[in-house]
């Protein structure tokens, strides 16, 4: 649950950084998803909640 909630806080970062993002959720997931793609190491909690 709390790497959900730190997903999300991210999510509402990432939102209000990047003006392209603002208008659909689904493209900033889309976007977090691909920074979690290049740098899987870069939140501790991302090594604990998307292991493969």
């Amino acid at each position: 649950p709390i790497g959900k909630r730190v997903d999300r806080h991210l999510m509402r970062w990432a939102r209000w950084k990047y003006k392209r993002l603002k208008p659909s959720q689904a493209r900033t997931r889309a976007w977090l998803q691909e920074v979690r793609k290049r740098k899987p190491g870069l939140f501790a909690h991302w090594t604990l909640r998307y292991t493969t």
